[in-house]
């Protein structure tokens, strides 16, 4: 499973939620299903005016040990 975080927004109103699936695809109706059932709340955010729906999102990683770098330093004696 993958969490995948989806921002999308329309006519003022917007969400932002944390998902995990198998796929993009996956995090995205399951999205649907949370909203239509009522668990993920649509906020009124009176900035996004448009009226075609825009959808982003974004897989997320647990970057906690990934792309870590580590450097060895040696500090003089006094």
């Amino acid at each position: 499973m993958t969490a995948y975080r989806i921002r999308a927004s329309m006519g003022g109103q917007s969400i932002d939620h944390v998902v995990n699936a198998a796929t993009s695809k996956e995090a995205i109706l399951k999205l649907s299903e949370l909203v239509g059932d009522g668990s993920v709340e649509v906020a009124n955010d009176g900035f996004t005016g448009n009226t075609v729906p825009h959808i982003t999102y974004e897989e997320l990683k647990d970057e906690s040990e990934e792309d870590r770098t580590v450097e060895k330093t040696s500090t003089p004696r006094a």
